[in-house]
């Protein structure tokens, strides 16, 4: 089980420790199961907003991509997307378009400007269209880009009530943590850990993050 990979804020840390972080981080999620078969689905969440979840995410993706393996990149954080805008494409159709039943899958995944990494975006987001999401054929789904892509990481949204995450985060083979150094106490880290357990997600580690 990763324990804790540190990766220190961007604005206090030079661009190649930052990389060397996040490829340690993507090393142990490939050998994290020993001699068997690594994650090929993998979330990325955090206890609330705000706490590095979507760089993270990105990093890992970059990384993954950068050793050599297909990588998909969901952005299932529906009430807060922002990967498409970081990574210059276009927004839509996305997750929520497959959800809600009025795309494909195939017109919703794109390349991006980084070879073997693929991003499928969140789509709309309005409330009123997040009301309509099927998110039953979220297992459907999952199971075709696992079986297209080596590694498929989800951008999820923070473990609180209301949030989709847990639905989400249940589906996948492990998830990622992410808790703010100076920001977040040990306890909504723990409180925050027991409901992804109570909703049968696999804890796969904690990534301590934004560390001085």
């Amino acid at each position: 089980m990763i324990r804790q990979t540190t990766t220190p804020s961007a604005a206090s840390a030079p661009r190649h420790r930052l990389s060397g972080h996040y490829e340690a981080l993507f090393r142990q999620l490939r050998f994290l199961q020993g001699g068997a078969a690594p994650p090929r689905t993998v979330g990325v969440t955090s206890c609330k907003s705000g706490e590095g979840v979507s760089t993270v995410a990105v990093n890992l993706a970059i990384c993954g991509a950068g050793s050599g393996c297909r990588i998909l990149l969901v952005d299932a954080n529906t009430m807060s997307p922002s990967l498409a805008r970081t990574l210059l494409v276009a927004p839509r159709p996305g997750l929520a378009d497959l959800l809600s039943g009025e795309a494909a899958l195939e017109e919703c995944i794109r390349p991006t400007t980084t070879e073997r990494l693929s991003i499928l975006p969140a789509g709309p987001l309005s409330a009123a269209d997040r009301a309509d999401f099927d998110w039953s054929r979220l297992e459907e789904i999952i199971a075709q880009v696992s079986s297209d892509y080596e590694l498929v990481i989800f951008d999820l949204p923070p473990v609180e009530a209301l949030s989709p995450c847990l639905v989400v985060a249940s589906l996948l083979d492990g998830v990622l943590l992410v808790v703010e150094a100076e920001r977040t106490g040990s306890d909504a880290a723990l409180r925050s850990k027991r409901q992804l357990c109570a909703a049968d997600a696999k804890m796969l580690g904690v990534v301590l993050n934004k560390g001085r």
